[in-house]
């Protein structure tokens, strides 16, 4: 203990080796690469085409809805309805229908998502062009 300080020092450790940057600095530089994931990686034009028959699907459902003069709200219930006993059968209740569909009304990037598929399914039947 240093008497005029007060404190304590620590003992002499002498380091090995000097202070200085990380070894393998010069792996920072590059890419994170996770190795092979046992298939490729998807193309843009692959999710695309992926992504195609689900869009066809709803947009002719949502035409179908309109048709039968459903309101929007309507439609998104539906829809939602349709597309969680699609994805989980038997397993869809009635409550996970609600618990969707109101995440579809309440958060803003869902809601933006089913707007702009409603707008374009809805213009796609007014029009016959495809989104």
């Amino acid at each position: 203990m240093d008497p005029i300080n007060r404190k304590t020092t620590p003992p002499d450790v002498s380091q090995a080796s000097p202070t200085g940057p990380a070894q393998g600095a010069g792996s920072a530089e590059k890419k994170f690469d996770v190795g092979a994931t046992g298939g490729q990686v998807p193309s843009a034009a692959g999710a695309a085409a992926a992504i195609r028959p689900n869009f066809d699907r709803m947009a002719s459902r949502i035409q179908s809805y309109v048709s039968k003069s459903m309101s929007r709200d309507q439609v998104l219930d539906a829809l939602v309805d349709s597309e969680t006993k699609q994805t989980f059968g038997e397993s869809a209740s009635p409550q996970m229908t609600a618990a969707v569909a109101e995440a579809f009304r309440n958060d803003p990037h869902l809601s933006q998502m089913f707007n702009q598929l409603y707008i374009k399914a809805t213009s796609k039947a007014n029009s016959g062009n495809a989104p």
